[in-house]
């Protein structure tokens, strides 16, 4: 767990692997001891890797961007896919990623543009939208959020709100899409 908190404050590239770790602590097998011995010794072999960031703008100036990503199935148990994402707050001077998180999806994902609409609803839903309200409260002006997604087909999702291919989704899924539809297409949440 010492590794996990050293994780959490400065290694986010581990956090995925120790949090699969962790969730095997009351089944452990040789393949988690090889899985440990394997991160424990990517761990040594990269210390000089560190988180830089810097700020150099005033709140004003500064704009939110949101990376969010999904792997499909890589949960060999469940078939669960992982959410990340990363908000960050970028300027011209400025560049300050505020936190990252890695975690277990909730729904099982038929696909992979499904795995990425659940990943970027949870980024908008637990940083995003809180993060520009706060700095819209701060500044006293509209933040710009951008999100950053790598799946063309998600992107479309996104776009349209809807996807033929994808209407045998769940009601999750289909909440996820809808909404981002909104917040980024439509205008309907920043009406509110």
């Amino acid at each position: 767990m010492k590794v996990l908190y050293g994780a959490r404050m400065g290694r986010w590239d581990l956090l995925r692997e120790i949090g699969c770790l962790a969730q095997h602590m009351t089944k452990w097998s040789r393949a988690d001891d090889k899985r440990l011995f394997r991160v424990m010794t990517y761990i040594a072999s990269s210390l000089d890797v560190e988180l830089e960031c810097y700020i150099g703008d005033p709140f004003s100036e500064l704009t939110i961007e949101m990376y969010a990503d999904a792997d499909h199935a890589s949960d060999t148990f469940d078939k669960k896919s992982t959410n990340g994402f990363c908000p960050i707050l970028v300027g011209p001077n400025t560049w300050f990623p505020l936190m990252a998180v890695s975690q277990k999806q909730r729904s099982t994902a038929t696909s992979t543009p499904e795995a990425e609409i659940v990943s970027a609803f949870k980024a908008m839903k637990a940083c995003g939208i809180p993060f520009v309200m706060a700095m819209d409260f701060i500044t006293g002006k509209l933040t710009q959020l951008t999100l950053h997604e790598d799946n063309q087909a998600c992107i479309e999702i996104i776009n349209k709100g809807y996807s033929y291919e994808l209407r045998h989704v769940a009601r999750t899924q289909g909440v996820d899409m809808s909404c981002l539809h909104e917040v980024f297409v439509s205008g309907e949440m920043a009406k509110q």
